[in-house]
């Protein structure tokens, strides 16, 4: 791994975010791309019952993503259900992970400001400003082998001038400020006497280099490099070159700083400190592109005096750098759109005089915990969450470069974040943004990979219409005359639904605009309306429910992902039976179109954040329909596309419902010829991930804005299938007094499916068949089996409860056991062989298999008018089990399911739950429901303090030597972990000078037996000693701090802390200080450290 994973800024039009995914194998750990994922640990575990004063912790201005090149020598595994992709927009992998070593106290200064060429092996030099009256030039150096050379030396001037002249991978000249110009004038603060650009612009210029090498840069100060080159020892006292590595610089002064956090602009001070230097580090800036690094970030290096970011022409240049687009909108309808997710995503911006307002809009599915995180500002903003009648939810101030975070818990529905200058000032900012959904076991991957619609004699080719027609000469039970859908819903995942179209209209019972953010779901393209269509002609008294995740014929999966989640937050209120998804991946060229050839799986997947939603509402008995893809063409092999592809959605293939002549041709695809029942030649399809094949060419359908028109594709067959989903449950539930489970709909829509063969009849023009065999579903034969289901009832036999009690305390605890007295009424004449009776946990009154199920008893069996009464041990599930994710404390249910298997034939069946209170359910109370694991656990250290450092030969050191170096060395749970070095400062906020400051985030899997994790800091400073401490433990016996956390209840143990306000405070010292008995040198200081602790609890 490299040491810097450059993602932040403006690619191609295109807002760059680093999107930290919740399925990663590893945690970010070290500072790598770190901000989002460290920080996600701050997210307070119940924020609905803290207030902001509780929640928000100001802290130094933090800049956004940068690295750290560390030694990697640790990684730590984040577990198996928290696994993804890269980051298609910024091409980084989630997986990469790293822990610093820094073993030696001189390792980590040797790394700042080393840059590392990236796999494309093109170092590109923009040069951005010339601030300085000395014409000096900027070169590019190997460090392979500069080991060798005592850093500063006069050998080591001389070898890095060589390679700068070699014009090669070794290194060049990228800038010489004698024969070229910057791309912007101006003068950059009122301190500066004038404008010292002139010459020609020469562009962005780019420089072979070896991919994975180290460099460094070096500044000439008077001279140009080959005269440093002829004669290194003229230079040694005045006009020494400067380097980025401040150790070969005079008295190893920063002379490089990062302009605006992003860690791709810099700025060269082309003076030292003792050279009366004025500390603005404009005197050279450039940006960097192919190279990744880091340097102290400018905001905590600047002479308050010299700051000149809000002159007219810093505006100018660091909008160039952060947002030259301006992609946030300035209005709620021009709001950038923001998928935030479980493990954050960072959005970077700038506002200032031309760009005072900046909006970013999102959608929820369902209820979540919300986090908005701001830094890395150096003015004053105003934050504030609106929702879609713009009522501000909640705001805040920032002052300054402070770091500001708001919590609170938001119900589903559309909402902007509004970002606003307070003072007409500039200022870059980074808006981090979180949600944890409370429904059980739901993380958010927030994926913005393009998602797009994979685009009657139907009806009578599977069966349906024989299947209603209530006609037994056509084969038809009379019984499913009336199964046609109603009381149940359908979801169309789409493009949306004409809500004013007369054959849909009224049975739209709900519909929301994630794409747009809003309530109006009308469709504008069409297909989902086309696909509504089909659905309301197989099950035509069925609810519908649409949920707009794609407009013009594209989306974004984060969209998916959302109404994926309002699907499983309301599955139970509006009854669900099916969820369609006619939709698959895409990828567009740079004018629009789609890029064919997305997504050909032969195994099955799990994409895009998707997997756990997909999951989730197969557990709640929701059957998800995916269109298989109409790509054939562009692969001519089998496979399919996603989330067709997904393990727990029904994958449909498209034959034809009749011969409508031929050629024809669909998405590149020729059928030469057409017949029913026929594959399609655009239908993706693949022997075993295949479920089903069902109409879908030249298929009639709903029209946008009223009428019909006839559509092809995938997208059409599944909807038929959808359909026939809804009918399935109306019919188990009438007959089975259950419905089905989604695995029992997929066994029996293929084994009571016709068998087709592709390549006996079909007439491909320009394909070639699979020569497999598939399935197309019958809807008559499907209804069948599900009769076939029933239990005889030959018998007269009644079961029903007649008493439930929870014996004991009604107050129970996650793991917590407990005894059951339950009894079953046999009120028919006949006795009743053996059945199951199931137990369930409850949020609400109403006792179903959706709920927890926490075990069974085996009743052998009961005669006719008679009781059974038993007595059944139960235990709660662990706090750290997924089930109960979401489950909250308060009032809750135990409640028992007779015959839950239907092994029983009954003259009722519908009476074998939910009776009432004490004769198949009690209620209860639950208390410390989660036990606070697993979870990412985030310290950050916020500010540090001591007493300046003296040591005997001080006299013959600068001032500024003289003042504290200190870098953190921390262990969470046993983890070690390392930040950068902060020099020349006695106090300090590590925000103000390194983008991601001192934070610090350890995954815990379990919880450690005393139930508390153990953290120790460690503050120590550069030199060489090992035993070169800042005391921070009140102790006399011990510098170092060792604390105990509790997840749960935010307590601290061990050595002695304080809270002041919303930090932890730790000082020590009380020894005195300790001297080193050689030299009387002061080894362990007096510090005071002010830092927070935080948990995500993650299921």
């Amino acid at each position: 791994m490299s040491g810097t994973d450059a993602i932040l800024g403006n690619v191609n039009g295109v807002l760059r975010i680093s999107e930290f995914s919740d399925t990663s194998d590893q945690p970010i750990i070290g500072n790598i791309d770190i901000s989002g994922l460290q920080e996600t640990a701050l997210i307070a575990p119940d924020v609905a019952s803290l207030s902001e004063a509780q929640t928000s912790v100001e802290i130094g201005s933090s800049a956004l993503s940068t690295t750290v090149p560390l030694a990697f020598d640790e990684e730590i595994a984040l577990p198996a259900e928290a696994t993804e992709t890269t980051d298609l927009l910024t091409g980084l992998s989630a997986t990469e992970a790293a822990v610093g070593d820094l073993d030696h106290a001189n390792a980590l200064p040797h790394e700042a400001g080393i840059f590392t060429v990236d796999e494309s092996g093109q170092v590109s030099i923009d040069f951005l400003f010339d601030g300085g009256k000395f014409k000096s030039e900027l070169a590019i150096f190997s460090l392979s082998g500069m080991d060798a050379y005592e850093a500063g030396s006069t050998e080591f001037i001389q070898e890095a001038a060589r390679r700068a002249l070699s014009n090669s991978t070794e290194g060049y000249v990228v800038i010489s400020d004698r024969e070229e110009g910057a791309r912007f004038d101006g003068v950059l603060g009122e301190h500066e006497g004038r404008d010292w650009n002139n010459g020609e612009y020469l562009g962005v210029k780019s420089f072979a280099m070896n991919p994975g090498e180290q460099f460094g840069f070096m500044l000439t100060v008077k001279d140009n490099v080959q005269k440093i080159f002829d004669n290194p020892n003229k230079y040694l006292d005045r006009g020494q070159p400067l380097f980025s590595m401040a150790e070969a610089n005079p008295d190893r002064e920063e002379q490089i700083a990062d302009i605006t956090g992003d860690q791709n602009t810099f700025g060269f001070e082309d003076l030292t400190i003792s050279q009366k230097s004025d500390e603005d580090f404009n005197d050279l800036i450039f940006k960097m592109e192919g190279a990744n690094g880091e340097t102290n970030y400018l905001g905590g290096l600047f002479d308050e005096n010299t700051d000149w970011r809000n002159s007219e022409a810093g505006q100018n240049l660091i909008e160039f750098v952060v947002d030259p687009e301006d992609l946030a909108g300035n209005t709620p309808d021009t709001a950038y759109r923001s998928s935030p997710s479980t493990l954050g995503k960072l959005y970077r911006g700038w506002l200032g005089e031309n760009d005072l307002i900046d909006y970013y809009s999102f959608s929820l599915g369902t209820k979540n915990n919300f986090r908005l995180e701001v830094d890395g500002l150096y003015e004053d903003i105003n934050i504030q969450v609106l929702d879609l009648e713009d009522n501000v939810v909640f705001q805040k101030d920032t002052t300054g470069t402070q770091f500001a975070r708001l919590n609170t818990l938001l119900e589903a529905g559309a909402y902007r974040v509004r970002l606003s200058s307070q003072n007409g000032l500039s200022t870059t900012y980074n808006l981090k943004l979180y949600l944890q959904s409370t429904i059980s076991g739901i993380t958010t991957g927030g994926s913005e990979v393009y998602v797009a619609p994979t685009t009657s004699e139907s009806l009578d080719l599977i069966n349906l219409n024989r299947f209603r027609s209530g006609d037994q000469s056509l084969g038809s039970d009379p019984r499913f005359k009336n199964i046609d859908g109603r009381g149940f819903s359908s979801v169309i995942i789409d493009t949306g639904i004409d809500l004013e179209h007369s054959s849909l209209k009224n049975q739209i019972v709900y519909s929301f605009n994630f794409v747009d953010d809003n309530a109006d779901a009308t469709d504008d393209t069409g297909h989902g309306t086309h696909v509504a269509g089909i659905v309301d002609a197989v099950a035509p008294r069925v609810d519908l429910v649409a949920l707009r995740s794609m407009g013009q014929d594209s989306g974004q999966f984060s969209d998916t992902e959302q109404a994926l989640q309002w699907v499983i937050a309301n599955a139970e209120e509006y009854n669900i039976a099916s969820v369609n998804m006619s939709l698959g991946e895409a990828i567009f060229n740079n004018n629009g179109t789609v890029i064919p050839g997305i997504g050909n799986y032969t195994v099955s997947q799990n994409l895009y954040g998707l997997g756990d939603e997909l999951a989730a509402l197969a557990s709640r008995g929701v059957i998800v329909t995916a269109a298989a893809g109409n790509d054939y063409f562009v692969f001519n092999t089998p496979g399919i596309t996603y989330p067709a592809a997904d393990p727990n959605t029904i994958a449909v293939g498209a034959v034809w419902d009749d011969d409508i002549g031929g050629p024809v041709t669909v998405a590149g695809a020729t059928d030469d010829t057409t017949d029913a029942d026929r594959i399609t030649a655009f239908s993706q399809r693949h022997p075993t991930l295949m479920d089903i094949f069902a109409p879908g060419a030249e298929i009639t359908s709903a029209a946008q804005e009223g009428g019909t028109e006839e559509r092809s594709g995938t997208s059409m067959a599944a909807p038929h299938v959808a359909g026939m989903a809804v009918l399935s449950q109306q019919l188990a539930d009438e007959q089975l007094a259950r419905q089905l489970t989604p695995e029992e709909f997929r066994q029996l829509l293929r084994d009571t499916a016709d068998l087709i063969w592709d390549g006996d009849d079909e007439d491909y023009g320009n394909v070639n068949p699979s020569n497999a065999q598939y399935r197309r579903a019958d809807m008559l034969a499907l209804a069948e089996a599900i009769m076939d289901m029933r239990v005889p009832t030959l018998f007269d036999i009644d079961l029903i409860g007649d008493s439930f009690n929870v014996l004991g305390n009604d107050k129970l605890s996650a793991g917590d056991s407990f005894d059951v007295e339950f009894g079953v009424l046999n009120s028919g004449l006949d006795s009743a062989d053996s059945f199951d009776v199931s137990f369930y946990l409850s949020e609400n009154e109403t006792i179903s298999q959706r709920d927890i199920f926490l075990g069974r008893h085996r009743i052998s069996g009961v005669t006719g008018n008679s009781v059974a009464s038993r007595t059944k041990t139960l235990t709660l599930p662990s706090g750290s089990d997924t089930v109960l994710r979401g489950f909250k404390d308060g009032d809750a249910y135990i409640g028992m399911i007779i015959d839950s298997r239907n092994e029983i034939g009954e003259v009722r069946e519908r009476n074998n739950r939910n009776v009432g209170w004490q004769k198949d359910y009690d209620d209860i109370e639950i208390e410390s429901i989660q036990n606070g694991y697993p979870g990412l656990l985030t310290l950050s250290i916020d500010r540090f303090k001591t007493t300046p450092e003296r040591k005997s030969d001080a006299s013959k050191l600068r001032k500024s030597s003289r003042r504290a170096d200190a870098y953190p060395i921390i262990y969470l749970d046993g983890s070690r972990q390392t930040r950068p070095l902060i020099r020349n400062k006695d106090e300090f906020n590590p925000g103000d000078f390194l983008p991601n400051g001192w934070r610090f985030s350890q995954y815990i899997e379990s919880a450690p037996s005393s139930g508390q994790i153990p953290i120790e800091i460690t503050i120590r400073d550069s030199d060489p000693d090992e035993h070169d401490f800042y005391d921070i433990d009140s102790s006399p016996f011990g510098q170092r701090l060792n604390i105990a956390y509790d997840p749960l209840t935010g307590e601290i143990s061990g050595d002695q802390v304080f809270r002041i306000g919303d930090s932890l405070y730790a000082s020590g010292g009380i020894g005195g200080p300790d001297r080193d008995p050689n030299n009387g040198d002061i080894r362990y200081h007096k510090a005071e450290i002010w830092f927070s602790i935080d948990y995500l609890f993650q299921g």
